[in-house]
């Protein structure tokens, strides 16, 4: 998804218009719909995430693993997650064999494409 599309995806989720956003933000009319053609300045990205609660890095990624995520509560939990999953691999490397790690690796694969599919 483009930058222009998850920001408009954010406001319908939180119930304001794009022109409604642009105006709040001292942005021009249409400005947020050209950032597709046209880079936007850094600071203008960053009065969009901090508006909605999320990170520079979540609106321009082109990973489309968070864009599911419908609030910033939503986004802390997933994170929050990711974190848990990564201490626990850590802390327990030494005692799971390469193909335990394999199959692991597998299962979460697994599990993405079948969110994937039910995503659409």
């Amino acid at each position: 998804m483009d930058l222009s599309g998850k920001i408009s995806k954010l406001c319908k989720e939180n119930g304001i218009t794009l022109s409604a956003l642009e105006n709040e933000l001292g942005l021009g009319n249409g400005t947020i719909t050209r950032w597709n053609q046209n880079s936007p300045s850094i600071e203008k990205v960053r009065k969009v995430a901090h508006y909605f609660g999320v990170s520079v890095d979540f609106l321009l990624s082109y990973d489309d693993a968070l864009v599911n995520v419908t609030t910033p509560i939503e986004l802390e939990q997933k994170l929050e997650m990711i974190n848990t999953l990564h201490r626990f691999m850590a802390n327990n490397i030494t005692d799971l064999s390469s193909e335990d790690m394999k199959e692991i690796y597998n299962f979460m694969q697994f599990k993405r494409l079948e969110a994937t599919k039910k995503n659409g």
